[in-house]
């Protein structure tokens, strides 16, 4: 069975020793809107589901349903390609990005290599 935001934000809700309202104040929602989330009503935009990551100190594609881990919240890590300097980090949107395009058919796979292989073509000098 694939998890969702919600059922993965109610296993949380189930371990956790505070109230809403608690949860509320600490992620500067309304009770309301904690509510929503459990009943899968609403979700929360980008980022409130990373403020909810740090809180529960669990990592964002977990949190998301993703058929991953569960580890804890990822500070961004500094990484290098190619033997170059790393200059970035990877944060966990774009953890998300790859696990998407690992799970994604090899012809979206194509198609976002096309666009990602233009867009460097023109932003290039």
């Amino acid at each position: 069975m694939t998890e969702t935001f919600t059922d993965r934000f109610n296993t949380l809700l189930g371990n956790y020793h505070g109230s809403q309202n608690d949860l509320a104040q600490a992620l500067n929602v309304s009770k309301q809107t904690i509510s929503a989330w459990s009943n899968g009503n609403r979700s929360p935009k980008r980022p409130v589901i990373e403020a909810i990551a740090r809180y529960f100190n669990v990592c964002i594609p977990w949190l998301m349903g993703l058929d991953v881990p569960l580890e804890p919240f990822a500070q961004p890590m500094l990484v290098a390609f190619d033997g170059l300097p790393a200059r970035d980090t990877i944060t966990d949107e774009e953890r998300l990005l790859i696990q998407a395009y690992r799970d994604a058919l090899p012809e979206y796979q194509a198609v976002v290599m096309d666009i990602l292989s233009n867009h460097k073509r023109r932003t290039d000098p």
